[in-house]
Order: C-alpha cells, then structure tokens, then sequence
C-alpha cells in the first residue's frame, strides 16, 4: 500500500494529537489528587515516593546512623507543603509523580518498585542530569528533604558540632 502525502500528514496529526491529549490527561489525572489519612496535602503514593526518594538521598552511615527512609520525612514534608501555596503543592506533587513514573525508562519499573541501590543510583544521575531544568527541580526536592533531614534528633546530635550557634539544641 503507498502513502500519499496527505495521508501521511493525516496519519502523523492524528497521531501527534492523541500523544499530546493522552499526556495531558495523565498529567491532569496527577495534578489535583486528594490527600490520604495522615497526611493533609500527599496521597499514599507521594508519601511514599517521599520516604524512597528520602532513603536514596540519605543512607544510614557510620557518622549517622539514620537512614531517611526511617526519618519520618513524609510527615515532614507533608506540613511543609501544608504551608505553602496551592499552586506549589500541585506542583511538588505532580513532580513526585513524575519522578516515580520516570525511572520506568531506564529501569522498566516505577521508582518505587526498584531496589534501594538502584533508587540511589537513580537519584544521583538525576542529581547530575544534563538538563539544568531537571537537575534544579531534583535538587530543589532534596533541598527540602535535606531540611527534615537534618533537625531529625538523631542527626541534629551529630550535626550541632559543626555550627556554634545552636543547631540541635
């Protein structure tokens, strides 16, 4: 059968359209979800994309012995957004969704169902990522996480050696 150039720029729009509509409604269907008890602003999922993108970032170590997945970031950072404006919150949100379909690419999984060496393998390429867009929006995540992280008790004791002004106290 040949193509006429018509029909293939037929083709190629209809195509092109139902990419775009079905990328806009898996976006849409992310952009508003409803919280789930506990919490006040995430649903299950993004909490839990907040406690394996916590772990990744922050492994148990010999100086703290506190993994962030055990941390309580989700909590956390479940007021933290409580406290910023709507449009933010979406926003985080729909990047933690994002972040967990993302990994689907390079690992044919969702984040959340990779093991923990490959999430922090993940979270340091995404830490390094070539597009600066990307890399500033990943780092601004671990920003925020890093917060929780740090005034958690058990690191906060290690930590207040390093600052005089009385961090950790």
């Amino acid at each position: 059968m040949k193509l006429s150039r018509r029909q293939l720029l037929k083709i190629s729009l209809i195509g092109s359209t139902s990419i775009a509509l079905t990328g806009g409604g898996i976006v849409w269907s992310w952009w508003d979800t409803p919280p789930n008890t506990p919490y006040q602003i995430l649903n299950e999922e993004e909490a839990q994309m907040v406690i394996s993108l916590s772990g990744a970032a922050f492994p148990s170590g010999d100086t703290i012995d506190l993994a962030g997945k055990d941390a309580q970031l989700d909590y956390f950072f479940d007021k933290l957004l409580f406290g910023m404006t709507g449009e933010n919150q979406k926003l985080l949100k729909l990047l933690l969704q994002a972040l967990n379909r993302l990994a689907l690419l390079s690992q044919g999984s969702y984040f959340l169902n990779c093991p923990e060496d490959v999430q922090q393998q993940l979270v340091e390429k995404w830490l390094t990522d070539d597009s600066y867009l990307f890399r500033s929006a990943m780092q601004s995540v671990i920003v925020l996480l890093s917060i929780g992280y740090t005034s958690h008790p058990k690191a906060s004791e290690h930590l207040k050696q390093y600052f005089r002004c009385g961090f950790g106290q």
